[in-house]
């Protein structure tokens, strides 16, 4: 449970800064944060759906799955490190980072692109550098939560 409440607020802390990114570019569509934007929240929401349902949802309903898949996930990759920190030490002393920067490459950079959700090339590269920083930003609010858990248990 530790393990999930902290990647819920992982992803929150991520979701507030895809927030403040947001309104510092006035909301250019180009300039959002790559992979964690309205853009790629409706386009993975819709191949899901796809998957599942069959029929086509609406962009509003599609940003709303987006989201709420994105702190699913969140909460999942909290449970993974709930389970991994006991058995390896380096990740609470690591502060979270490399965890963050793991998780930006191998379940944003590599897999959006892939699954053609978006262009890397299309993007400058100050999207690809929020979307480090976010990722940066849930590994270590990750790290920190679970260890704050621990410690008010």
């Amino acid at each position: 449970m530790r393990g999930a409440l902290a990647g819920i607020t992982g992803a929150a802390a991520m979701h507030a800064f895809r927030l403040l990114w947001e309104s510092a570019t006035r909301h250019e569509a180009q300039r959002g944060i790559f992979g964690f934007d309205r853009e790629a929240d409706i386009k993975s929401a819709r191949m899901l759906n796809a998957m599942v349902r069959r029929r086509p949802i609406p962009d509003r309903e599609a940003e709303r799955l987006g989201l709420a898949l994105h702190y699913l996930y969140g909460a999942a990759l909290g449970v993974g490190y709930g389970a991994l920190a006991p058995r390896l030490p380096q990740l609470g002393k690591a502060l979270g980072l490399p965890l963050g920067a793991a998780l930006w490459l191998v379940a944003d950079e590599v897999p959006i692109s892939a699954a053609g959700i978006s262009n890397p090339l299309r993007r400058p590269p100050s999207s690809h550098a929020a979307a480090l920083c976010a990722h940066l930003l849930f590994g270590a609010v990750v790290r920190y939560s679970y260890r704050y858990e621990a410690v008010c248990s």
